[in-house]
């Protein structure tokens, strides 16, 4: 069940005003990258969970990785993109990475939603033409890629409190009819970019309340 608490939806100007109220020295940029490849993620001999990344962690794909955020430091995350990489399209250098297309996941193979202390955050989810059942398929979460996903038009722009000492995760979900056709372009990798800002935990603990 997805948590609201965590998420707020902003016009620029009310973003404005609420990073404009932290003082200088409490708002920090805050911007982190997790790259890993992706192997063990849910197949047709599976019951589908999701598959978990710990955006926090050293180790992103440890499922026994109970890292958090520091204790006295909290995030606000205004920009979460993902990505699909390929090596091996650089004739100069065989190990460069090469991005897929936006839409290369729009067809349903695996989309990804965020959870904050275990718990997914919005109302996220997708409906898409799968080709290979000829029907139309719920995929929660996010299926664009290269794009921040928390920008969805001119006026509305949410933001997402993670407070400190919490587990933020990226979850992968493969919908239910696409279990039963391969993935025939795994990328090398898979890439979330997260941008945004640390705070005093005790600061967004007083904003989580308002």
């Amino acid at each position: 069940m997805a948590d609201q608490n965590y998420v707020r939806y902003l016009s620029d100007n009310v973003r404005d005003k609420l990073l404009g109220s932290f003082a200088p020295t409490s708002l920090q940029p805050y911007h982190r990258v997790v790259r890993f490849r992706p192997t063990g993620l849910p197949t047709a001999s599976a019951s589908r969970p999701p598959f978990r990344v710990n955006l926090i962690a050293a180790d992103p794909t440890d499922s026994t990785s109970n890292a958090k955020t520091p204790q006295t430091m909290g995030l606000i995350i205004v920009y979460i993109a993902q990505s699909w990489l390929k090596r091996g399209d650089d004739p100069s250098d065989p190990n460069a990475y090469s991005l897929y297309q936006p839409a290369q996941g729009a067809y349903g193979r695996f989309s990804m939603t965020l959870a904050v202390d275990n718990r997914n955050v919005g109302e996220i989810s997708e409906t898409i033409y799968d080709y290979s059942s000829g029907a139309y398929i719920q995929s929660p979460g996010w299926t664009e890629l290269n794009r921040n996903l928390l920008w969805w038009g001119a006026n509305l722009s949410p933001v997402i409190y993670v407070p400190g000492n919490t587990k933020l995760e990226a979850l992968f979900y493969q919908p239910p009819s696409s279990v039963a056709s391969p993935w025939l372009d795994v990328p090398d990798a898979i890439s979330v970019e997260l941008n945004g800002y640390s705070v005093p935990a005790h600061q967004l603990s007083e904003i989580l309340k308002a």
